[in-house]
């Protein structure tokens, strides 16, 4: 298991940050989300900037690393943070938003993975996608 630093993940926030902005701003729901989850959170400045944008929405960031974690809990206590491994974890309920920036292409099955993912989020009209 990939053992994950906050402090040197931090040191290229920078670099990462831009296409998370990118990919954010093309999620475009005709309506408000309710349930909004980041994959890999990390220290949860991504999940940050979702909870921004969708003021109204449950927001969830999943890691596997309690490290990450623990620097993202302190910043937004707000937000629920999940410790779980991004192969087997499952929303409790549907989700409007399925959100992953930079994690999915470290786990294996994707043929598997990626069906199972999207079959947790909401059907909703206009709204309920993986991106």
């Amino acid at each position: 298991m990939q053992t994950w630093d906050p402090d040197q993940y931090l040191k290229f926030a920078g670099p990462r940050l831009r296409p998370a902005l990118d990919l954010i701003h093309r999620i475009e729901p005709r309506r408000f989300p309710e349930a909004v989850v980041d994959l890999g959170c990390g220290t949860g400045h991504i999940t940050n900037l979702l909870s921004d944008r969708f003021i109204e929405a449950q927001v969830e960031g999943v890691d596997s690393s309690s490290a990450m974690l623990e620097v993202a809990r302190a910043e937004a206590p707000d937000i629920i943070w999940t410790k779980a491994d991004l192969a087997t974890w499952s929303a409790a309920k549907p989700v409007d938003v399925l959100y992953s920036n930079a994690a999915l292409h470290w786990l294996d099955d994707h043929e598997t993975l990626f069906p199972r993912l999207a079959a947790m989020v909401a059907r909703r009209p206009l709204l309920g996608r993986l991106l």
